[in-house]
């Protein structure tokens, strides 16, 4: 029985109850086969697990963006003409 599912940009976490057991499926929407199931004893240790995934996700994203933003001052100090590039990437955050 599915309990609990989740999707973020690219992921999609599951929560699920088999035979007394709490399975979390954390995979890419975009690849199936990348998937990992992990087996807990109760509802609290599976949700954790999905929290810490989200928050690693967030955090991730939060380098990605300040990455970003740092790549984008250093080219226009040097002058380089990748800007538009680097705000078309910010624009998807």
């Amino acid at each position: 029985m599915e309990i609990l599912k989740i999707e973020l940009q690219n992921t999609i976490h599951t929560i699920e109850k088999i035979n007394g057991a709490y399975l979390v499926e954390s995979k890419f929407t975009d690849d199936a086969s990348s998937g990992e199931v992990f087996e807990y004893n109760s509802l609290l240790e599976a949700q954790n697990h999905v929290n810490n995934e989200i928050k690693e996700y967030t955090r991730l994203m939060d380098d990605l963006h300040n990455t970003l933003l740092l790549a984008l001052n250093l080219s226009q100090r040097l002058g380089l003409d990748i800007s538009s590039d680097i705000n078309g990437l910010l624009d998807n955050f």
